[in-house]
This record gives structure tokens, sequence and C-alpha cells, in this order.
């Protein structure tokens, strides 16, 4: 059975639960698909079916799984590297809409256990795969992230959560095909391309907990033999969770219209825009560790209120020629990110500080041309060269809620809907740059023995240019420091002036990364593979201001030198019994020459943080496990797991100090991302008379004990049983119906069944532990109907 989304035939192929099919169309040329040829997925994730049941065979057999996570298409076996899928209607059946959802049961991959790292023009951004983590933003802005996220060959793109065909996760370096950010592996979401001569629509709507709820709707309209288009919709609303359902709401209004052009088999044009609006609710009661394994969720907060919207769109043009011999690719891409209000609510209930960001459109472009062999022979190459650039500009203000507060630098505040007095303002803007060449050989030495290599340069410009205006009259948390609230009261003028400056940095960095591998078919069936890897994390720079009494500001600038992991992989891709059992087994080696993360140092006489820059070496072990099972035409057993340990391997002294910097990171194992994890799922099919299915499925999935975020050597003294999260086990289940004539679907799920506590997210400000808890106990109920 193939897994490929599909909106308009959702149940015609539908055999197991949550499996996707072939658009509009089990049986679609790929003629008729245009470039969507490669989107024939299969399985490969627990929950998720890969099976089929070939006319006139009585056997069951897995599928193939055709993947372009190597920029070119090829069976998802016959690569030799730690690749796995998921479907999207897969996900969505289970009720797993967002990115976090999607990746909760890969192995090795977490997102967000970490504090957020607040990058709202990357949503994605704080993705680890591995062990391999983002630093920690010091200067306002978030660093680079180290897994780089596409949707539809658009870097840290919008739309992954609706019309989704699949989900491919590329684990370990991707630094010759990715370049920046694929310092850890790669996660690129495909969108449902157009169908040549196909009419087809879709409607998909799902309620859940915490008033859940989620509608698409898909339009795909064919305009001759040669083009298409296709219309998606997206509204997805939901409250927050029983202890904060005002405070946590989140609402996300998105459409996508893409055209595919295909005049002739040579040919193919694929345009996309997208627009996507987040609404975002912030305050209501705070959620506390009043001992290591209890929270209290009930801790008096700031009022609700409803943050700035966040504003996104895409554009992207992919053009494809085949010359025969060889095939011509361009990519071309902008992303643009703006956002103007009050983006949060900080600090103390008893003097609550309102956060004003101004974001003009941020823009992010890619450009990207790929020359690739399509002739017969034992050569296959690519080439490629690549242009990135991001554009920012961004202002904020602190604002503090009390009219008896000092006005900005000596005038009265006239933020509308605040009194209030402004603690500073700070300005960011600048511009990140990357030139890249790349290119990736395969050679046949035999039919059973090929060898890889792929090489990379990547240039990169970082320009930033900060001010900043710090009000010396108060101090972080808006109380006053001199008699600011009498003067203003009577006319008067600040104790204090406001002094402004700026400061200006430019870097450039160059890198090189390579790929060597060899792979060996020990049948056709089965394979090894050795390979070893450089990803490389781009170079930066955080610019922290270091605000003085008297008002004046001093810029302390942290370069974060660009950092190479090398990494070295041995990996097994097989079926047995006839194509009913897939085992794939990976094991990995990183050494990583330079994990930076900041460190705090204290604080200024105005408040603020001084930091650091730690420098340590990293060393990481693992592997993943992949075994899928058909013990019967009707059954299905699937398992994945994955181990990895990663630690310090060393702990030098600050820059110019004895200070050993274990005294600021302490922890030896890296916090964060669970070192083991496994999901085990056993599903059945029960096919009835009159045409109709019902597919039950039921999940468990471990997680052992990891310590959520990084302490200093004084605090993991005192809190270190507030920061370690215990092993657990959760337990999901869920069935799909299928109409008989296979043109309605219904799909109930329950997640974490056990309604297991688990904290998901720390950060521990004033000796107190403030807590993100995991999804409770949730149930939901989707239909879908197509033509």
């Amino acid at each position: 059975m193939q897994h490929t989304h599909a909106l308009g035939a959702i149940a015609a192929r539908l055999l197991m639960p949550g499996i996707a099919l072939c658009p509009f169309g089990a049986d679609a040329a790929d003629d008729d698909r245009g470039t969507a040829k490669v989107q024939q997925v299969a399985v490969a994730s627990p929950g998720q079916t890969a099976a089929s049941e070939p006319a006139g065979q009585s056997g069951l057999m897995l599928e193939k799984v055709v993947i372009t996570g190597e920029r070119q298409a090829a069976e998802a076996q016959k690569v030799p590297a730690a690749v796995m899928v998921l479907p999207g209607q897969s996900l969505r059946g289970q009720g797993r809409i967002s990115v976090p959802q999607m990746l909760e049961d890969v192995p090795n991959v977490t997102y967000g256990l970490l504090a957020p790292q607040l990058s709202a023009d990357n949503p994605n951004q704080n993705i680890s795969m591995r062990g391999i983590m983002a630093a920690q933003a010091t200067g306002g802005r978030p660093g680079p992230a180290v897994v780089a996220t596409y949707v539809d060959d658009v870097f840290q793109g919008i739309g992954a959560d609706y019309d989704l065909n699949r989900v491919e996760i590329l684990f370990g370096p991707q630094g010759t095909l990715y370049g920046r950010s694929a310092t850890a592996g790669v996660v690129a979401f495909h969108t449902n391309d157009p169908l040549l001569r196909r009419f087809g629509a879709d409607v998909y709507a799902e309620y859940g907990t915490a008033d859940l709820r989620n509608a698409t709707g898909v339009l795909n309209v064919p305009v001759g033999d040669s083009l298409a288009f296709r219309i998606a919709a997206h509204a997805d609303e939901r409250h927050g969770f029983w202890w904060n359902p005002d405070g946590g709401t989140l609402n996300n209004y998105e459409g996508r219209l893409k055209a595919l052009y295909r005049p002739s088999s040579e040919l193919t044009v694929l345009l996309s825009a997208s627009y996507a609006t987040v609404q975002t609710y912030s305050g209501g009661p705070n959620q506390v560790l009043s001992a290591p394994g209890t929270i209290n969720y009930a801790v008096p907060g700031v009022a609700v209120r409803r943050a700035a919207d966040r504003h996104y769109s895409q554009y992207m043009a992919t053009i494809n020629y085949d010359f025969g011999g060889a095939s011509l690719t361009y990519v071309g891409s902008e992303h643009s990110y703006q956002s103007s209000g009050f983006s949060n609510i900080v600090g103390p209930p008893f003097m609550p500080i309102d956060v004003y960001s101004q974001y003009p459109p941020e823009r992010f472009n890619m450009h990207e041309l790929r020359l690739a062999s399509r002739s017969a022979g034992p050569l296959s190459w690519l080439l490629g060269a690549n242009f990135y650039s991001n554009i920012y500009q961004v202002t904020s203000s602190s604002i503090v809620e009390r009219a008896t507060q000092c006005g900005p630098c000596g005038t009265p505040d006239m933020t509308p809907g605040v009194a209030g007095g402004e603690i500073f303002s700070s300005g960011r803007s600048g511009s990140v740059k990357d030139y890249a060449a790349f290119t990736e050989e395969t050679y046949e030495l035999r039919p059973d023995l090929r060898v890889t290599a792929g090489f990379r340069f990547d240039h990169n410009v970082v320009e930033q240019s900060t001010s900043y205006t710090f009000n010396a009259n108060l101090d972080p948390y808006g109380q006053s420091l001199g008699t600011c609230a009498n003067l203003i009261a009577y006319g008067g003028a600040m104790p204090r002036p406001c002094v402004s400056s700026s400061f200006f940095t430019r870097n450039t960095f160059d890198n090189f990364t390579y790929k060597l591998r060899a792979a060996y078919d020990l049948a056709p069936s089965n394979m090894v593979y050795a390979m070893v890897s450089t990803g490389y994390l781009p170079g930066d720079v955080q610019i922290s201001p270091q605000p003085n009494a008297d008002g004046t500001v001093t810029y302390l600038e942290l370069p974060y030198q660009q950092q190479r992991l090398t990494a070295y992989e041995l990996g097994s891709k097989n079926r047995f019994l006839d194509d009913r059992l897939q085992l794939n087994a990976t094991l990995f080696y990183y050494d990583y020459n330079g994990w930076q993360q900041a460190a705090q140092l204290g604080n200024t006489v105005g408040g603020a943080p001084i930091f650091t820059v730690v420098t340590v070496p990293l060393r990481d072990v693992g592997g993943e496990l992949e075994a899928d099972w058909l013990p019967t035409p009707r059954d299905r057993v699937t398992l994945w797991a994955g181990w990895h340990d990663t630690e310090i391997k060393s702990w030098p002294n600050l820059p110019g100090s004895t200070t050993s910097e274990r005294s600021y990171i302490a922890i030896k194992r890296l916090p964060g991302t669970p070192p083991l994890t496994a999901s085990l799922q056993y599903e059945h099919a029960f096919h009835f008379a009159n045409g109709s299915s019902l597919k039950p499925w039921g999940q468990a999935r471990y997680v052992s004990g990891y310590d959520v975020i990084e302490l200093t050597a004084s605090q993991l003294a005192q809190f270190s049983a507030y920061d370690h999260q215990s092993s657990y086990a959760l337990l999901n289940a869920g069935a799909t119906w299928i109409s008989p004539r296979r043109a309605f679907t219904v799909s109930v799920y329950a997640r974490n069944l056990t309604n297991k506590e688990v904290k998901r997210q720390l950060n521990l400000s004033q000796n107190t532990f403030s807590v993100v808890p995991s999804e409770p106990r949730v149930y939901g109920v989707s239909i879908s109907a197509s033509l």
C-alpha cells in the first residue's frame, strides 16, 4: 500500500490505521502527478501501515518508499543512510498535527525539551537530534539551529501541518547537500502537489480535548492536460489545557496555492504561495515545581491577554528540465515574517512587564541550482550552487504596567493600553548571507559495491547592528531607584537621563564539509554501509548589552565560532520473509570539536545578565533500530528504538581565567534529550461483508529518565532532583472506520491514556522552577470526505 497523502481519495486505498494514499486516485500515472512520483511513500513509522494486498496475490508485502532527501529520487531501502519517513495521512489520523506531535516517537529526536528559543521567525528552531542541540540565545536573537527544517524545499518554511504528504527525517550531518544548520540532521516536510487531468476535493474536520477544532479543505483543479492548481486552506483553533485554558489559546489560519505546469516530458514547473497568521494568548496561572515530582498548577499569574499576531508568507518556484543524460533543477524561495505589538508578559505577578516588539518584514531568500546525471552507467553525479540570505530588523521595549512609574526617559509612556514606564528598549538589525558550492558522486565499482564522495564549501557573512536605551531610574523589575514617580506627578523630570547607544559588528566564516561512504549488497534485499561525514554550525556573534548605573551601556561581543561535527556511522538495511519483515539498524559515533553554550557569570549594576561563551568538546555514541513485521495479511507489529549517550569530554578553563567551565556547565551528560526511547505498536484490520473496514491500533512508548536543563555547579548541588525527569511510559490507541464505498473515513484516538505527568520544559529563575507540562490525556475524533 502506498503511503502518499491523498486529500481526494483518502478512503480509497486505506487498509490500516493512518495510512496515506496516492492523491485523488491510487493509480495516477507519474505524468499525472508531475513531480509527485517521488511522493509514493510507504510506511516507516509506528502506527503507520506500509502494507498492501496486491491484486491476484495472497501474500502481503511492505511497499517501497521513495524519498528525495539526498536531492534525487531514490528508494529509501537503497539509500545507505539513516532515513525515516512519516506519511502525512497517518499522522493526521492519529491527531498528530503539530510538528512536536509528528516527531514525538521518532527515535533520538526531541522537540522543545529545552526552554524555547523564542525564535518566532523559525518556530521549529528547537529540534535536537542524537543529543545535539542548539546554543542558548544571549543577545536577544537565537543562534542557528542544529537541525535544518524544510517545507517544500523552503528553508525554515511554513505550512507543514496541513495537506501533508510525508515527512523525511535524515539522521546525522548533512553538510554536503544542505549546508548551514544541518549539523545534526534534516527534517523535510513535503506537501501534496497538484495532479494533472484529475479533479478532486477533500474536506477534513477534527474535534478534540481543549476545544480543539481543526479543519482542512483541498481542491485540485486541472486546466487542460498540462496545467493544474491545488488550493488548500487550514484552520486550527484550540484552548490551553485544563490548567490554563485561556492563557494557552492558540489559533492558526493558513492557506496555500500550488500550480503545476508540465508542457512536455522534459519540463516541469511547480509554483506555490503560502500565508499563515498565528494568534496566541499569554498570562493566566503559572505552573511551578513545589517538589521535585510535584507540579503546582495554580500559582497566580498576570491577566490573560492576546499577544501580537504573527504573520508569515512564503513563495517558491521549482523548475526542472530533463536533457536526457542530465537534469537541471532550480529552486528559489522567499519566506517572510512580521509582527507588531505585545509579544508576551514577563516578570513577577506583583510587577508585570509588557514586552512590545516590532518586526518589519524579516526576509529569508534562498536560490539553489543543481545539475544531476540521469544516464545509465557506473557513475552518477550531482553539482550545485546555493545562495542564502536573511535580512532582519526588530525593536523591543520592556514596559512596566504601573501608572506610578516613570515614563520612558523623562516623558510619560504613551503606549496604547499601558500606563507605565519603560525599563529599556533595544533595536537589532543585520543580515546573514551564505554562498555555497557542492558536489556528490557515486561510483559503482561492481554491481554489489558502491562508493560515494561529497564535498561542499560555504562562505558566510554575518552583520549585526544593535542599539540600546536603558532607563537608569528603574531596576529590572520596574521598581523606582530614585524619586522619579514623585517628580513626574509634579511635572518634574527624571533624576537620571537615559542614554542611547549602538554597536556594529561584521564577521566572515568559511567552512568545508565532506562525506565519504561505501555500500555493499549482501543480497538484493540486504545492504551494509559505512560512512564518515561532517556538518557545521555557522559562526555567529551575539551582542549582549551591559547597562551601567549611570545609564550608559557597554556592549559585550560574544563570538560563536563555527562548529564542526564529524560523524562515523555503520548501518544495515534489510528485507526478509518475502518483503514482510523490514529490519534496519544504525550505529554512530560523533566527535564534536567545540560545542558552545552561554554561561551567565553574574549581573550588571542595572541587573542585566553578564554572559560568556563556554566551549567544550563532546563525545556522542548511539544507534537506531527500525523493525516492521507483517505476520498475517491483517496484522502488523512495528518497533522503533533509539539510544544515545552524549557527554562532555572535558571542561577547559574560562578564557583568561583559572575557573573551570564546569562551574557553569556542570552536567556531564547533556540534558534535554532522553538517552533511550522506544515505541511498539500493534495493528489489526477487520473487513466486513458490506465492504467497510475497521482498523484499531494500540501503541506503547517508553522514555528513559534524563535531566531537563543545564545547571551550574551550585545549582546542581541544590536542585538536581528538581531538574530530573524520571523514566515513563505512554499508551496511545485509536481506530479508523472506512465506509463501504471508501468515500468517508472516521478516526478516533486517545493519547496518554494513563494521564502521565511529564516535565516537558523547565526554567529556573530566582530559585523557582517554572514548568511547561506535556500533554495530559487527550481524545479526538475526525472525519474526512473526498471526491
